[in-house]
């Protein structure tokens, strides 16, 4: 849930919309359960959105601290590579505020995160699979 939430926040779903949705969720859910729903339901629900929220907000602040992270590593870097293709030597004319690009790449990054992911996951599916064909061959 941690790792939803963070993908989620490179999403741009806000922290102050995940008590909205999950009134929402309640409430569709109370719309189309076939049972007669009471406030023990409802008690429920809320019981368990507020483990969701709390789940997602905490992926959803640990990927806005680490893309601040990266983006001042990448500031940091670009200033030091302005520093080092000076070209006499000294650096009385450096300007570390030039124009170098800091944007921080943030579908290269979660593209290769959801490969990683999606192979890990048909990995274990496979072998999940294997196993089963092995007991009934047994």
């Amino acid at each position: 849930m941690v790792d939803l939430g963070k993908v989620h926040s490179t999403y741009g779903v806000q922290l102050s919309q995940l008590q909205s949705f999950g009134d929402v969720l309640t409430d569709c859910v109370r719309r189309h359960t076939p049972l007669k729903w009471t406030e023990e339901h409802t008690n429920a629900w809320q019981w368990f959105w507020k483990i969701v929220v709390d789940l997602f907000s905490r992926g959803m602040l640990e990927h806005i601290e680490e893309k601040k992270e990266l983006e001042e590593l990448i500031q940091e870097r670009g200033a030091q590579k302005l520093i080092a293709t000076e070209d006499d030597g000294n650096n009385t004319n450096i300007d570390a505020d030039a124009d170098v690009d800091t944007s921080v790449d943030e579908t290269q990054n979660e593209e290769s995160a959801f490969k990683l992911r999606r192979r890990f996951i048909n990995n274990k599916l496979e072998d999940d699979v294997m196993s089963i064909k092995k007991n009934k061959e047994e």
